[in-house]
């Protein structure tokens, strides 16, 4: 046999990061999207003032200044639909195997990924801050990171001997045993002295997990290309994080913190001055040290090396190199959810860009009708100065005052005609109204606000309803297409690529251990919300109408329907009425025939049974009985149990069919009665 040598093996040289090369490519990136990033967050500013219903800019002193809140009711009120699709439920996508893997691992790990979102990561608040940002905002970005985390906490023992003490440090977890008082126990003349002692103990120990962690990131934070196409045409994106200085140092241990943090502190010498403009298109010294809240700047830099193709994650503090690896993800480990898709944009619209300009009309028509009120309530008048005491009139303005007047006061004071209100005013203001509503489909009748309606009738509101909700399934749907799916998706490929040991989980209140192993396989994540999916409500009707036709062919015995079909239609109708221990409910045929298998079986087992253990078999016949399987005149039985002697046990020669307790099953190919 041939030996093998290393020389024998191809061996492939790895390039090695320059990180010199990389600095300078992610500086310029940075200041190349920095304009983008002014832009963003300038419209970012201009749609914060209209959600608070800020000031418009033309507001007159003296005069109304109020604002209409449409942005901020459109945002409020399309919120509680999304989070009940998507924090209310838990399948709004469903991970279904792809060729050559199993359902059931599919099915382990959809609940593994279930069980990470909701009890690892705080779902509903990734969720809320997502689809707020989103809404308002144009877009939000939700990142996806695995994390191997080693904690230590500390327990205190209490009259542990020496022994005892050796047995809890041999455990793998204990990191360090510090004593801490020792007591004097009775003498024992066969031990020394250290086995009559107790102590006291400070118990140090580590503990390990693993898994994904999700969260929103403030839109500041991120920078991005506003003109990519699409997700995956984003060359280059970073994170902009802020560390507290013990954060930094204990993730980057061989940087020079402290003079990084002398860099970026305020100063007027010379040489800050340099460093200052050094940085003076990326922001300054605050590019790297934020000198107000006493915190490094650090941005994570995600990108394809532009000559090799490869990932690559850079990690830099001004002009220092932090960490410069390969991209264990392999693209940049973010999600950018859209309310409103535009077409090759991956910067959608926002339902500011489509009520700011409502919202300004109605606060003006708003305004108009409020200084209409004040004029008439206080309206103005003509006075003449020469009769009228002017500091009485204006400085006397409230009950029992009086106003010295000089002549006839119906001459001296003249009030002014106040122009009656138009009437079509009102309905201009319900006209803009409406018409903001119909652009965004956000009703105030979806909102559980009875709004202005000629249709009074239950159907027919809730017709208009249904057709308002059509656009906030659209919503729906488009968030799950651009952001949710794509998340579930790198949490399967995390839990494929990075998970190591066995997962403890809760599945409708049952402990279960998944292990890698268990979850192995390629998969595809399906939605299952939003246009094209129907609702649950609409998914019990259609459910309870495949029933009926059920009993129409059953009625007509025409051989079609199996009791497999009949089982998934009525699993399919309790998973839509939210029951997903439908397992409590229905049996699966497969089951049902097994255990009619044991029954038929067991005129033959129990005598032989009653021979070894009379009670057991007693105790089985009563169980079978109980269940409707073995009738308790069976052959085999008797009364007071089963004694019968080995002489008088005989086989019968047709045992008796079980009596299995079930609904009736139609006669058919494939379908037995049972």
């Amino acid at each position: 046999m041939k030996d093998f040598l290393l020389k024998d093996i191809p061996i492939k040289k790895v390039k090695k990061l320059d990180a010199e090369k990389s600095l300078d490519y992610c500086l310029d990136q940075i200041q190349r999207i920095k304009t983008d990033q002014e832009l963003m967050v300038t419209a970012d500013t201009a749609a914060e003032n209209y959600y608070k219903s800020g000031k418009l800019g033309n507001e007159v002193k003296g005069r109304s200044q109020i604002v209409t809140s449409d942005v901020h009711d459109a945002v409020e009120g399309a919120i509680p639909l999304l989070m009940k699709v998507f924090a209310g439920t838990d399948e709004p996508v469903k991970i279904k195997p792809q060729e050559g893997t199993d359902q059931a691992n599919a099915d382990l790990m959809m609940a593994l990924v279930n069980h990470q979102l909701r009890v690892r990561n705080n779902w509903f608040l990734t969720c809320y801050d997502g689809f707020h940002d989103a809404l308002l905002l144009r877009r939000s970005v939700i990142k996806y990171a695995w994390e191997n985390k080693t904690e230590e906490y500390v327990e205190i023992h209490k009259g542990l001997t020496r022994q005892e003490m050796s047995a809890l440090g041999a455990q793998p977890n204990v990191k360090e045993i510090a004593i801490i008082a020792s007591t004097e126990t009775a003498a024992i003349p066969e031990v020394g002295e250290e086995e009559n002692r107790t102590y006291d103990v400070e118990v140090t120990s580590t503990s390990e997990t693993e898994g994904p962690t999700v969260r929103t990131i403030a839109l500041e934070e991120i920078g991005f290309s506003r003109t990519a196409s699409s997700f995956e045409n984003i060359s280059f994106m970073y994170h902009r994080v802020a560390l507290e200085k013990w954060e930094f140092k204990k993730l980057y241990p061989d940087a020079d913190a402290e003079e990084l943090e002398s860099a970026g502190s305020s100063s007027e010498s010379l040489i800050d001055t340099i460093k200052q403009e050094r940085f003076a298109d990326l922001g300054g010294t605050s590019f790297f040290w934020n000198d107000k809240e006493q915190k490094f700047i650090v941005h994570e830099c995600y990108y394809t090396d532009p000559d090799t193709g490869t990932p690559l994650m850079n990690a830099l503090c001004g002009n220092t190199v932090l960490e410069l690896t390969r991209n264990k993800y392999d693209v940049p480990p973010f999600v950018i959810l859209n309310a409103y898709k535009r077409p090759h944009r991956v910067i959608g619209m926002s339902i500011y860009d489509k009520a700011k300009h409502n919202q300004r009309n109605r606060s003006m028509l708003l305004r108009g009708l409020m200084d209409y009120i004040n004029f008439s309530n206080s309206g103005r008048n003509l006075v003449d100065e020469k009769r009228v005491n002017m500091d009485d009139y204006l400085n006397c303005n409230y009950p029992a005052a009086a106003i010295r007047v000089v002549g006839d006061q119906t001459t001296a004071i003249t009030p002014l005609p106040t122009t009656p209100i138009q009437p079509w005013t009102f309905t201009l203001l319900e006209f803009l109204t409406a018409a903001g509503e119909n652009k965004l489909g956000i009703t105030r009748m979806s909102s559980g606000v009875q709004g202005a309606s000629t249709n009074k009738t239950k159907g027919g509101l809730l017709a208009l309803m249904a057709a308002g909700g059509q656009k906030l399934e659209l919503i729906t749907r488009v968030l799950a297409e651009t952001g949710i799916a794509p998340l579930i998706m790198a949490m399967v490929k995390m839990n494929l690529k990075f998970m190591s040991k066995p997962a403890q989980i809760r599945v409708l209140g049952k402990p279960m251990t998944i292990n890698p192993d268990n979850i192995a396989g390629e998969y595809d994540v399906i939605v299952n919300v939003g246009v094209g999916t129907g609702d649950n409500d609409e998914r019990i009707v259609q459910a309870q109408q495949l029933l009926a036709i059920f009993k129409q062919v059953f009625e007509a015995k025409i051989p079609v329907v199996t009791a497999e079909n009949l089982y998934h239609a009525l699993k399919n109708l309790l998973l839509a009425m939210d029951k997903k221990d439908y397992e409590m409910y229905i049996t699966e045929p497969k089951t049902v025939e097994t255990l009619a298998q044991i029954a038929a079986m067991m005129p033959q087992v129990l005598p032989v049974i009653a021979q070894i253990d009379p009670v057991m078999a007693q105790q089985m016949q009563q169980f079978m009985a109980s269940m409707g399987m073995m009738a308790k005149g069976a052959p085999g039985a008797q009364p007071g149990g089963i004694q019968q002697s080995p002489r008088e046990v005989r086989p019968p020669e047709q045992p008796a069919q079980p009596a299995v307790s079930s609904m009736p099953m139609p006669q058919g190919p494939g379908m037995r009665g049972q």
